[in-house]
């Protein structure tokens, strides 16, 4: 079995905002293959940047676990040189080492309301979109901290 071809930014990408304005200044935005693999490449490219930015938010757990990978693999300390956190509180995030900073959005909560919303459109003569507030929750692990002082 052949390994999986991992796409490659030939930069570092800035991605205006949903509204179209630029992003923070110093933030961003890498396009990778969702998997630890990709996360690793990340990782890695991440600890070559000057300045190196102290924090790095995965879109999952499963690509935070291969960035911190990456910085190690490159020599850096997580969190004591750049922070990690990922997204969806998996079961991996807890037993990873270091431990991975997550964003909860309940799962169950959320298929739920998903459930709920596409029975109510079902029984509407006149379906409309709706607006849905999703409860999120920052569960704080090992792979958080402070940002290093210059």
């Amino acid at each position: 079995m052949s390994a999986p071809t991992l796409h490659k930014p030939t930069k570092a990408i800035v991605y205006p905002d949903s509204d179209g304005q630029p992003m923070a200044e110093n933030t961003l935005q890498f396009r990778w293959i969702v998997t630890i693999e990709g996360g690793l490449e990340a990782g890695l490219a991440i600890a070559e940047l000057i300045p190196m930015p102290t924090a790095v938010v995965a879109v999952n757990d499963l690509t935070a676990v291969g960035v911190i990978k990456g910085l190690l693999k490159a020599g850096c300390r997580v969190p004591q040189d750049v922070s990690v956190t990922g997204f969806d509180n998996t079961r991996l995030a807890e037993y990873s080492n270091p431990s991975i900073t997550t964003v909860d959005v309940h799962r169950d909560m959320l298929g739920k309301m998903a459930a709920d919303a596409l029975h109510e459109l079902s029984r509407s003569a006149d379906p409309q979109g709706k607006e849905y507030q999703i409860p999120a929750e920052l569960i704080l692990r090992d792979s958080s901290g402070p940002a290093p002082f210059e």
